[in-house]
């Protein structure tokens, strides 16, 4: 994914502005031209902006067009929604895989007091991997539910604007 100061400021004026030229872009972020182009392409991508045409006259040729630059809150939330339940998914399924692994380390009846002590640092290792991908699982969900109820906040009040 595309990090750093300059997608953030990037990101963070068009979510300010709305609809902006990429010359605009460039001389209201602070970032080089170049650097800037290029962003917006890697932006454009991964789906986080995208870009609305506006023809000056009616042949549509692209000299006499305006390109504008915007963000779609919602449709970004829903991008981050799916990717963060994808990796939500994977560690649930990494958290599965460890706990097998103890139960097999430790076979049918086994204790843990009859583990020899490579065995035991083995076994170890192992519950305390999984500790940590039940802490990941934990933050991410905990995320998961801002995003979400950030989308729905953001959808009420769109609504409410149609409304007025």
């Amino acid at each position: 994914r595309s990090s750093g100061p300059g997608p953030r400021r990037i990101f963070r004026l068009l979510l300010e502005r709305k609809y902006l030229e990429s010359k605009t872009v460039w001389d209201l972020s602070m970032v080089p031209k170049k650097d800037a182009n290029d962003l917006l392409c890697r932006m454009f991508k991964q789906q986080l902006i995208h870009m609305q045409e506006v023809p000056r006259s009616a042949d549509h040729k692209a000299q006499h067009t305006f390109f504008l630059w915007f963000v779609d809150l919602k449709r970004v939330c829903r991008l981050l929604s799916d990717e963060m339940f994808r990796s939500l998914a994977f560690l649930l399924q990494k958290r599965e895989e460890k706990r097998l692994e103890c139960e097999d380390f430790l076979g049918v009846g086994g204790e843990v007091a009859d583990l020899t002590a490579p065995q035991l640092k083995k076994y170890q290792a192992l519950e305390a991997a999984g500790e940590k991908l039940n802490a990941a699982i934990l933050r991410l969900d905990e995320t998961l539910m801002v995003v979400r109820d950030a989308t729905a906040l953001e959808e009420r009040e769109e609504q409410r604007w149609r409304n007025v």
